[in-house]
């Protein structure tokens, strides 16, 4: 669950929020499998929102530096 809360806290840091929200995710996983219910399910829900919003986050920079290069002729 702690890896799931700073993967949300840290998105806007691709290098250090999608790989604790991945781990997260795993190891949220392997709790569930081995029957830690509730906390194991608070990470994961929170490892998946903080790997959406890395993703989306990442996606958007795609986006505006496609853009910015394009209107700026780079």
């Amino acid at each position: 669950m702690v890896l799931g809360i700073t993967s949300i806290a840290f998105c806007w840091f691709p290098y250090l929020g999608l790989p604790m929200a991945i781990v997260g995710l795993i190891l949220s996983i392997l709790g569930q499998r081995k029957g830690e219910g509730p906390i194991a399910m608070a990470g994961l829900v929170c490892s998946i929102i903080g790997l959406a919003i890395g993703l989306i986050w990442i996606i958007a920079i795609i986006i505006i530096v496609a853009n910015a290069s394009y209107y700026y002729g780079w």
